[in-house]
């Protein structure tokens, strides 16, 4: 099922092959994103960056759903309160280290010293995807890796436009990372209410805005599915969604306040939709001021709900 992760920022891909040609031609075909690669054509020093770096504990292994000890029911065998605020979900952007997280591997099956099967058994339990290189896609062991998910894809390294190939996948492994990485953040924010992430329309709706404005990072910053976005030349912007039972609830709280009667009608005829910034609620500013808030929204509907949506 196709569904938009909680968050996802660049990530890191590392390539092994003992070719030093074949490393000297990707570095080239990937030169304008260097940081974005990291080359070994050996495979105990690949090894031990990678055993490193699982043991600095990667940003994704944040942990941000916590139980809260505070709430009486806490300990209680029917019960599993949790503390959780998803506008600190936006904070992993302030955490230089979240480039360095390897989302991919890309490493050859033929190497003299090691098999790259081999080497994939071994990082098993390691969460990020595995692009295999191999020089015959008969192989029964490759297909047999790949049914049992030891490996996420496989290539003939004869096949034309390798490269450009590979990149197409490393994008969409990198997303299911994500996906997969972000899964219980998201089953526990849809434990009463569903999310426009889980909807496979609006991931269409949500790729198709990320391609033209050219986004290299998002993050979930409340329960109605609204995003920051960061796009190529670090500019920010919010996506801010709204559904048709987020604005009823608005309206339904804040009907018979003189000051915004207003703004709340205009939003019970969807003509505006509220926004008061990043961890902001209405309660955090001052009535008189709330027409800086509510903008105009586009609609899109898909076969489970109405989208009201801004970009600002």
């Amino acid at each position: 099922m196709s569904r938009t992760p909680v968050f996802q920022y660049p990530t890191l891909t590392v390539w092994l092959d003992d070719d030093g040609l074949f490393l000297d031609t990707a570095q080239l075909a990937f030169q304008k994103h260097p940081d974005k690669h990291k080359f070994f054509d050996n495979p105990k020093k690949c090894l031990d960056f990678l055993t490193n770096y699982k043991n600095k504990n990667p940003q994704i292994q944040k942990k941000f759903i916590h139980g809260d000890r505070n709430n009486e029911q806490y300990g209680s065998l029917k019960h599993a309160p949790t503390d959780f605020d998803v506008t600190k979900i936006a904070e992993i952007r302030n955490n230089a280290a979240r480039l360095q997280e390897v989302s991919v591997l890309v490493i050859d099956n033929n190497m003299p010293i090691i098999k790259g099967l081999d080497i994939c058994y071994k990082l098993k339990e390691f969460p990020f995807k595995k692009i295999l290189l191999t020089g015959e896609t008969k192989d029964e062991d490759v297909i047999s890796s790949f049914n049992n998910k030891i490996i996420d894809y496989f290539f003939r390294k004869d096949t034309p436009n390798l490269f450009a190939n590979i990149q197409t996948y490393i994008n969409q492994l990198e997303q299911q990372y994500f996906q997969e990485q972000t899964a219980h953040i998201l089953a526990h924010l849809e434990t009463d209410n569903t999310l426009p992430l889980s909807d496979e329309e609006f991931a269409v709706f949500f790729e198709g805005i990320k391609e033209r404005m050219q986004i290299k990072e998002f993050y979930l910053i409340d329960r109605n599915g609204s995003f920051l976005l960061v796009d190529k030349q670090d500019n920010k912007y919010f996506l801010v969604i709204h559904t048709e039972r987020s604005l009823s609830e608005f309206c339904r709280f804040h009907s018979g306040i003189y000051e915004t009667e207003k703004l709340v009608q205009a939003t019970m005829q969807r003509d505006k939709i509220p926004f008061f910034g990043l961890g902001k609620e209405a309660e955090n500013v001052d009535p008189k001021y709330w027409d800086k808030y509510f903008y105009k929204p586009d609609m899109i509907e898909t076969k489970r709900e109405k989208y009201y949506w801004v970009i600002i």
